[in-house]
């Protein structure tokens, strides 16, 4: 879900305009809703490898990619966040519409997130 501070972030900005979402995040929480303005329960942050708008029929879409190395957000993850900054920031995306996931220390976990606008 966009909160309603990255609705507003879009509504400045544009959709395509997505140089200030600049981390993602993942926590073992759930039950955020448009108004938080963090993970319920943050585990790891890491900076994106890439954000991009969609291309073609997806162009009303932004994917933003993430890394979690090894060590990195261990545990379960039940939730993911986009942010504007390595600490802190706005929160402009939220979700936990995945089944919870178990990452241990000898795993890396690439993320995409798909961000749609109708």
């Amino acid at each position: 879900m966009i909160t309603q501070l990255g609705d507003a972030f879009f509504a400045m900005r544009g959709i395509a305009s997505t140089a200030s979402i600049t981390h993602m995040a993942i926590g073992s929480g759930t039950g955020q809703t448009s108004g938080s303005t963090t993970l319920a329960t943050e585990t790891a942050r890491v900076a994106l490898t890439s954000i991009a708008q969609g291309t073609g029929a997806a162009d009303n879409t932004i994917l933003a990619v993430a890394v979690f190395p090894l060590g990195t957000g261990d545990g379960v993850f039940s939730e993911v966040g986009l942010f504007t900054a390595s600490s802190g920031g706005t929160m402009v995306v939220y979700t936990t519409t995945f089944a919870a996931l178990y990452k241990d220390d000898s795993v890396t976990v690439n993320i995409t997130f798909r961000i749609g606008a109708s």
